[in-house]
Parts: C-alpha cells; structure tokens; sequence
C-alpha cells in the first residue's frame, strides 16, 4: 500500500466515544439488565411518574451509600457506583432527550434566574 494509503481521517466535530471507558459502561448496562429482570420489560424506566424526583432522590441514595463506603447494592449486588451513573443516565435522557428538565424548568421557559 502506498503512502496516500494512510492519509489523515478528518473526524473534527464528531463526538469521540472511542474517549468512553466501555468497562465502566457495562455497569450501567448491567443495572438495566437487572432491572429488566426486575420489572419485566425493557426501558420501563422511561414510563414511571415523577423520573426526575424520583431518579435524583435514587441518585443521591446511591451516592452516599458508595461515600459511606458501602460499595455494593444489597437487593442486586451490583455496585452503588453502578446504580448512580445508570440513574444519571436516567435523568440526562429525560433533561436532553424528552425535554424534561432536570432544574424544573422546561426547555421552553425563558425566565431568568437572578440567582445565578
């Protein structure tokens, strides 16, 4: 093969998920798992009432029983990490997906925070 073989691949402006450590992606796929073993049908986490209150309160469940140093989830067995991340899944898929945003204002609200 000649030099020309091995020019330069232009890949500016596209999103690098070669930068995404897939170990760590498999314990989110592994809560998800469990929980489709769980409840019995696939991405039922997208129909329950109140996602972002009641992901954001699993969230920081989660989280500090990890800081508290407990590192396993007792009901799956599955790290607490695992089970924060996947709820962070949860909640940037209701913020940038579904349009519900995580703050509690929708994308649509144009007020200003003076707070901020």
């Amino acid at each position: 093969m000649g030099s020309d073989y091995y020019k330069k691949k232009d890949d500016k402006g596209k999103t690098r998920f070669d930068l995404i450590d897939f170990g760590t992606m498999k314990g989110i796929a592994d809560v998800l798992e469990y929980g489709l073993e769980k409840y019995g049908a696939k991405n039922s986490w997208k129909t329950i009432e109140n996602p972002v209150e009641r992901y954001t309160g699993a969230f920081h469940r989660h989280f500090i029983a990890h800081n508290n140093g407990v590192l396993f989830d007792d009901e799956s067995g599955l790290p607490h990490l695992s089970h924060a991340m996947c709820n962070l899944y949860f909640l940037s898929y209701f913020e940038s997906i579904a349009g519900v945003v995580v703050d509690g204002k929708s994308e649509d609200d144009s007020r200003v925070d003076d707070n901020s």
